[in-house]
């Protein structure tokens, strides 16, 4: 992925979700959510919310799934949707400088869009 491959990074990921038969822990999470990078620097913004949400499913204190699906969001104009899944990231890792940014940011735009 590092090489700017994001499709074929993501196809790797997807292989090994698939031969992760089911299993649900955080190394399959960790998939899911490296998956949803590379789909995130495609646009690809409803896979990255889809894989984001596998991810939580699994483990729902991963942080580093609600800061992609935010992104996700963010992508869509979905701004209150992006607003509380940065809220989520501001729970789980306080201090988060990313989160804050992205939290006021998209308030700001949900409460343009009243």
């Amino acid at each position: 992925m590092g090489e700017g491959n994001y499709e074929e990074a993501g196809e790797w990921y997807g292989r090994a979700i698939d031969l992760s038969k089911g299993a649900r822990n955080d190394d399959v999470a960790i998939f899911y959510i490296n998956r949803a990078a590379c789909n995130s620097q495609t646009h690809a913004y409803k896979k990255v919310i889809a894989d984001c949400d596998e991810a939580i499913s699994i483990n729902p204190k991963l942080a580093k799934a609600f800061l992609r699906r935010a992104i996700a969001h963010e992508g869509l104009e979905k701004w209150q949707k992006a607003a509380d899944d940065y809220k989520t990231v501001m729970e789980l890792e306080p201090g988060s400088a990313n989160a804050s940014a992205g939290y006021t940011r998209c308030m700001k735009y949900a409460r343009d869009m009243l």
